[in-house]
């Protein structure tokens, strides 16, 4: 029983940037993650060890933009998904790292990424 589950603007505040003014001061990103799993085992059991934590996703995450301070959302993007591939029982994940900001008179700029065990 495929199925997805995922993270929507989760909001992490870090160091991030290759600028010097960028390197002084924390920013906000907000990261997507989208994780592919099946769901078989979860739904017999309806107990969370069965299933993704996403609080546990959403905390990993988080941890390692704070502690890395990188340079590269590129960066960020690609250890972000090893290190979710490393932890959990899955088969794929997907990651979106926005940069709000850092464009004029744009959105934000991103970088996507999707890696598996493949």
């Amino acid at each position: 029983m495929q199925g997805s589950i995922g993270i929507s603007d989760l909001k992490v505040n870090c160091i991030i940037g290759i600028y010097p003014h960028e390197r002084n001061a924390t920013q906000s990103l907000f990261i997507d993650i989208l994780i592919k799993y099946d769901f078989q085992k979860a739904r017999q059991s309806e107990n969370v060890i069965d299933t993704i934590d996403y609080a546990k996703v959403a905390e990993v995450v988080t941890n390692l933009g704070i502690e890395n301070k990188y340079q590269l959302i590129e960066t960020y993007a690609e250890d972000a998904a090893q290190k979710i591939l490393d932890l959990f029982t899955i088969e794929e994940v997907f990651v979106r790292i926005k940069k709000p900001g850092a464009v004029k008179n744009a959105a934000y700029p991103f970088v996507e990424i999707t890696r598996n065990r493949k």
